[in-house]
């Protein structure tokens, strides 16, 4: 039986029942790569976020809201639970001791790129623990009032959801970060590249000399992420180099993210076809964000501009993953979101079309419908530039 904190620990499975927690982090909290806070911290600190009830909806009165974040200033966690999310069967005090009080220390809360500003924040004014008969511990936290506006998440404010099984799983620090930037990017694209030096400060490694070297960073930090992520996620991904001229120095990286559900894709990517999603009961994972208020005005003229009844049945975070999708292929991003480009608007309703005209088809041979528009729709877009639009 482990009796000490590893370095790198490594985590026992959770049952069933806890793969359906999930953590939802804005990102304050999801920038904290220069932080002082090793791996265990961050585990504990998304255990932490997954026992709340953080969302905050609009229809909440004032009162409300007040309500709920009281109701939440004071979160007990037991049950073993501790233990899992450290990879651990036994802490001794000493190693607790020194785990909490990681968390005890300010986080920086600003945004990376304002050099200008500079926010450091208390999480917890208390924290509380005690061991008992079965030798586990129970630990209590107790927010601070600043830090109410990190935790909590208003409504379209962006974040981040994710299962806390896929972390808690995780061995490495950079994998970790890693697996942020991708599911946070999962929203936007599948598919997209970022300069070399960005992609070493998202990950907290651009100040090591090792990394310094494409060869090092890619054989330690990429290759590694990539095996571990594969393993012990959900999120799986390729990527490759892109070099300054013909067999020039590395100057950034291409990402391809693979759908959560792969099942039936592998087979026909390039090809929707009805077959293909008519057993799939779960949706592929579109978006877990809320949408910015500038992407909710655009999925609202978006839903005046298209004269097709599939519009309705679609979901915001449908409609705007995939205007994201089609700006993106093309090239078309306009920031002025109120008048989004007729073109891409133009290139949806095709694609609209098309889905429409083969549920006529399936509903005239007397075929099963499709279980998931949402999952459908979202697919065909994806595959629409790959049919050479």
């Amino acid at each position: 039986m482990k009796n000490s904190m590893p370095e790198r620990p490594d985590m026992i499975e959770y049952t069933e029942k806890s793969q359906r927690n999930y953590v939802q982090k804005q990102k304050s909290l999801m920038l904290l790569q220069d932080s002082e806070l090793p791996l265990s911290a961050l585990k504990i600190l998304d255990l932490y976020l997954s026992k709340l009830d953080n969302y905050l909806s609009k229809q909440l009165t004032p009162d409300g809201k007040t309500e709920k974040i009281s109701s939440q200033k004071l979160i007990t966690i037991g049950n073993g639970d501790f233990e899992k999310a450290l990879g651990l069967t036994h802490i001794n005090k000493n190693t607790m001791k020194t785990r909490l009080k990681e968390l005890s220390q300010p986080i920086e809360v600003s945004e990376k790129d304002n050099e200008d500003e500079l926010d450091l924040v208390w999480l917890f004014e208390n924290i509380h623990a005690e061991r008992g008969d079965n030798r586990t511990w129970t630990v209590t936290f107790q927010m601070t009032d600043k830090a109410e506006k990190y935790i909590f998440i208003p409504e379209n404010i962006h974040y981040l959801r994710y299962r806390l099984l896929n972390v808690v799983n995780l061995s490495s620090r950079y994998a970790y970060f890693l697996y942020m930037y991708l599911e946070d990017q999962r929203f936007m694209h599948t598919d997209w590249r970022v300069e070399l030096e960005e992609l070493k400060e998202l990950l907290g490694c651009s100040d090591q000399p090792t990394y310094q070297e494409y060869r090092f960073f890619n054989s330690k930090v990429l290759l590694a992420s990539q095996k571990e992520l594969a393993e012990r996620t959900d999120c799986k991904f390729t990527y490759k180099p892109i070099r300054r001229g013909r067999g020039g120095r590395v100057v950034g990286v291409e990402f391809h993210l693979e759908p959560k559900k792969e099942s039936k894709y592998k087979k026909a990517m390039e090809q929707i076809t009805i077959e293909d999603m008519m057993d799939d009961d779960e949706p592929i994972d579109i978006s877990s964000s809320i949408l910015t208020e500038d992407e909710s005005r655009t999925v609202a003229i978006i839903r005046l501009k298209i004269d097709n009844p599939l519009i309705e049945m679609l979901s915001d975070s449908t409609i705007a993953a995939c205007y994201r999708e089609l700006d993106h292929k093309y090239g078309q991003y306009s920031g002025d979101y109120q008048k989004p480009l007729d073109y891409d608007i133009q290139q949806f309703v095709l694609i609209l079309d098309k889905v429409r005209q083969e549920i006529e088809n399936k509903r005239l041979n007397g075929e099963p419908e499709i279980k998931n528009i949402n999952s459908y729709v979202r697919q065909a877009t994806l595959n629409f530039w790959k049919e050479g639009h």
